[in-house]
């Protein structure tokens, strides 16, 4: 492995893996089949192409809601390299996720399809856009889709540089 540089980001570092180091085993999880590094930037692609397509690009904040998991762990490195990404606990109230949303001002919650029903009202309460993660557990560790019925035009689409606010 090298050095990091200033310059890298998390799309170069994690594309720079999949070069160097594709047959890796990035992302476990139990009776699933691993997640490979060669594999992984596809997954990031993925991400940023469906947060582009609701009007979501770089700068802008999107918290996440969601339990522990692999496709958590792939959403949190999709998001971080192309917005700026805010986990919160997803068994916090209604009333502590709505105070945390005014202070944040995200552009959009992620929750669990089905779960997070507080993460959702809250959300709603404040007009923020809602966006289901739907994990496809028969494939590959941290695989799943990102889903909402919003659309909008982005801004700044593409990866996250180092001039960006995160």
């Amino acid at each position: 492995m090298t050095t990091p540089r200033i310059e890298d980001t998390l799309w170069t570092t994690f594309a720079s893996h999949a070069k160097a180091i594709p047959e890796v085993k990035a992302i476990l999880a139990p009776d699933r089949e691993p997640l490979l590094f060669r594999d992984l930037p596809a997954r990031m692609m993925e991400v940023r192409d469906a947060l582009n397509g609701f009007g979501i690009g770089r700068g802008d904040i999107v918290v996440g809601v969601l339990p522990g998991g692999p496709e958590t762990a792939v959403c949190l490195v999709g998001v971080a390299a192309c917005a700026a990404y805010f986990p919160l606990d997803p068994n916090l109230t209604e009333g502590e996720l709505t105070r945390y949303l005014r202070r944040i001002n995200p552009k959009a919650v992620i929750v669990a399809e089905g779960e997070a029903q507080s993460a959702r009202r809250a959300a709603d309460g404040l007009g923020i856009m809602t966006i289901d993660l739907i994990a496809r557990t028969d494939q590959p560790s941290g695989t799943f889709k990102l889903e909402s019925r919003s659309s909008a035009q982005c801004d700044l689409p593409g990866w996250g540089t180092e001039a960006d606010t995160a």
